[in-house]
């Protein structure tokens, strides 16, 4: 347990994609007061984790925070956990909401990286998702941050395929842009119509304004061969890097298995085979941590089987069947093996021994499909 995520609920505005457990008000003592209180019974129930490898805190919007309350919960952590300089810390930003005092704090107390979500630099889409912030805003924060003194390869750019009334040379200009500032770090995330979101409601998957599905699929493969070709490594189905710049963080948790701490509104926790996600309501957030804690569900062997094989498949080094005959016994490392094998000559997986990849970029393209087939595989295997 050497990874914990802080989670920061706190934004301008609610985009009008998301569906993660935020709120559209200003950053509230009570939560952060809650916040520390579930830190604190973290760190009591848990005393063997003494010491972080990778810290996130991520929303949200974190950098909404004033300059105590971001000094106050970073150091909090720090003062029940020890943090050692070589440990990631990132923290999540919206572009327009820094000040150069905020970004010389975030240095002081340790941040190492920021992940910028730009989602695509045209005004236009930008407001169309609800975004608060334009295009001016964002190379005025990355200037802020490059002024302040973060290096470029301490800083991640995320990135949104498919957003309504992007068309693929505006794509292709946004991508190239983010090239030219060279961060370290570039997602690139397909938009998902997320059940009780206004653009659930208001479109359909891959009919206009939002682009078509070869348009979306080209958008995708044409980031890869952009950002391959200027060095990047796509390490995982939406993520890219320069060498050593992987996120070390989210590198825990598509190991599948590894164990790390969550605190706040609709924070997971994975320890000792026992998954346990936060409530998503502020009030709700606010029972649990004083009146309830609970503790969670132990996963099936069936369950962590589909977990470590659905987070290794996004991984650009695969999934080893030895890893699996050891965890889980031969029969399962050979329904694997029997599943990937159809996908070799379609070339949407490859293998060197008992290591399988799915090919990047086509592979990762249709792993919802690969790893559908596969779970019904693993299933009978189980019955």
């Amino acid at each position: 347990m050497r990874s914990l995520y802080v989670h920061l609920p706190f934004c301008r505005q609610k985009c009008l994609y998301c569906d993660f457990p935020v709120v559209a008000a200003p950053v509230s003592g009570r939560y952060l007061e809650t916040l520390g209180r579930e830190l604190e019974l973290i760190r009591g129930k848990y005393r063997e984790a003494d010491s972080l490898e990778t810290l996130y805190f991520g929303g949200g919007t974190p950098t909404l925070l004033s300059i105590p309350q971001l000094q106050h919960i970073v150091n909090q952590v720090k003062s029940l956990w020890t943090v050692p300089s070589s440990a990631e810390v990132s923290m999540e930003c919206d572009p327009g909401t820094l000040t150069f005092s905020k970004v010389q704090t975030m240095l002081e107390v340790g941040v190492t990286r920021v992940s910028l979500g730009a989602q695509i630099l045209d005004d236009q889409a930008l407001k169309t998702a609800g975004r608060g912030h334009d295009t001016r805003e964002f190379w005025r924060t990355v200037e802020m941050l490059l002024t302040a003194g973060y290096r470029q390869d301490q800083l991640g750019v995320d990135l949104i395929v498919g957003l309504p009334g992007v068309a693929e040379a505006v794509w292709e200009k946004s991508v190239r842009e983010i090239i030219g500032l060279s961060p370290g770090h570039v997602s690139t995330y397909f938009l998902t119509l997320e059940e009780n979101t206004p653009f659930h409601k208001r479109y359909i998957e891959y009919k206009s304004p939002l682009p078509s599905e070869s348009s979306a699929i080209y958008m995708y493969t044409q980031a890869h061969e952009l950002l391959t070709a200027s060095g990047y490594t796509h390490y995982e189905i939406s993520n890219y890097a320069k060498p050593g710049k992987e996120c070390r963080h989210s590198l825990m948790y598509w190991s599948g298995h590894s164990a790390y701490l969550g605190a706040g509104l609709g924070a997971a926790s994975y320890i000792q085979g026992v998954r346990l996600t936060r409530p998503r309501r502020l009030s709700d957030y606010y029972r649990w941590v004083n009146t309830v804690q609970s503790e969670g569900t132990a996963e099936t062997e069936l369950d962590a089987v589909k977990d470590r094989v659905m987070y290794q498949l996004r991984r650009a080094i695969g999934v080893d069947l030895d890893e699996y005959a050891t965890a889980f016994g031969q029969q399962t490392a050979d329904t694997l093996q029997t599943s990937f094998s159809p996908l070799l000559e379609s070339g949407v997986m490859t293998n060197s021994g008992r290591t399988w990849r799915l090919t990047v970029p086509a592979g990762f393209l249709v792993s919802s499909e690969v790893l559908s087939d596969l779970f019904l595989a693993l299933e009978r295997n189980n019955q």
